[in-house]
């Protein structure tokens, strides 16, 4: 069954099928009117939670992802909505490059991170389920096993946290109160403790990081006895280099590979893929081509070597990359015009990073990249 493009028009957006998954890419949701029409096409996929992940410029638009954060509160205060926050920075400059003092740097590079939290904090409860669901009738016989066992009752405090809880009811009240107010003092000073709240949050997800990484090295001396546990690893391998993203400041995950490890997670955790941003086409054509890749390959190639090739892409030794870089221009030619900049943007206001070069081959001409990435 060859791949399927759909066009959303009334959310400046389009719909990619491969197989029994999809991904979408839309303008941001800015109004009621928008949510509902969000709400309506998300209706008609099997998947019943979403993975919103919003490219943006922090310096430029923080309001806009704010604003998307609390039209779609409470879907995303149910799980229903995870809305993931990843600056174009990395990527895609527009106009001129800014120049900060530090202290505006470390809170342009804080913000979007924190306000992922809420939604990490449901995607850890996700794969909680899934441990529950797998360690059911798991009875541990050796030491290993017990020492196991042990870390995957302290993820599921954690996870249930009655901090976590309380710094996620008093979120919801904060967002409730943000909706009464008009004065600007007022909002500022609700704006201040949300920060702080989400800063409760960075800290518990922090705890779950580190417990990730205790189960999966766990289970990777056990595996051999308990070839059942491969699956639980791998997603909780995949969900703990995000984390490391979120909670390291040092990470060396990329944002290319960044986006491969959402769109994996995504799929393990049976989450379809919304990726939005301002301008829909211009903007999100780069991270839809690549997660359009990754489940072309997945399909083609297998999962695991896929999760190989993405875990160690910025080695750039995987064999499977040239096959990558392929698919993904492939899937750039598919798109033009259908997923055009808009008048707002013109050519020269991009500048692109070095980083996504290494998504193309080096014998291509970078006016032929220039081009696949802008029309």
């Amino acid at each position: 069954m060859s791949d399927q493009i759909h066009e959303l028009s009334r959310l400046n957006g389009v719909a990619v099928e491969v197989g029994d998954n999809a991904i979408l890419s839309t303008s941001v949701v800015d109004s009621e009117e928008k949510k509902d029409e969000l709400m309506n096409v998300l209706s008609s996929y099997r998947n019943r939670k979403f993975s919103i992940t919003q490219l943006h410029t922090a310096d430029k638009e923080w309001g806009i992802v704010g604003e998307l954060h609390r039209i779609l509160f409470s879907e995303i205060d149910s799980g229903k909505i995870l809305h993931l926050s990843t600056p174009l920075n990395p990527v895609l400059f527009f106009g001129p490059e800014p120049k900060y003092i530090d202290s505006e740097r470390i809170i342009l590079d804080r913000l979007p991170h924190l306000i992922n939290m809420e939604s990490w904090v449901h995607y850890c409860e996700i794969y909680n389920d899934l441990l529950e669901q797998k360690f059911q009738k798991f009875i541990p016989d050796a030491v290993e096993e017990y020492t196991l066992e042990g870390h995957l009752k302290h993820f599921r405090h954690e996870v249930h946290s009655s901090l976590l809880k309380q710094a996620l009811e008093r979120i919801a009240l904060l967002f409730a109160q943000m909706n009464e107010v008009s004065g600007y003092r007022e909002l500022v000073e609700l704006e201040k403790e949300l920060v702080r709240s989400r800063e409760e949050l960075f800290v518990g997800i922090e705890s779950h990081y580190k417990v990730l990484i205790d189960i999966t090295e766990t289970i990777q001396v056990i595996e051999e006895m308990h070839p059942e546990l491969l699956d639980i690893k791998r997603i909780g391998i995949l969900l703990m280099h995000l984390l490391s993203k979120q909670v390291q400041e040092e990470s060396q995950i990329s944002w290319v590979q960044e986006q491969m490890l959402i769109e994996l997670v995504n799929q393990e955790l049976a989450l379809t893929s919304v990726i939005m941003g301002e301008n829909s086409g211009g903007r999100t054509k780069v991270a839809l081509a690549l997660r359009w890749a990754i489940l072309s390959l997945v399909l083609s190639d297998g999962k695991d070597v896929v999760i190989e090739m993405v875990l160690h892409y910025e080695e750039g030794s995987h064999p499977l990359i040239q096959k990558l870089q392929a698919v993904f221009v492939e899937n750039l030619q598919d798109l033009s015009g259908i997923s055009s900049p808009s008048e707002q943007f013109k050519e020269n206001d991009f500048r692109v990073n070095p980083e996504i070069l290494s998504l193309f081959s080096n014998q291509m001409d970078p006016n032929e990249i220039k081009n696949l990435i802008f029309v």
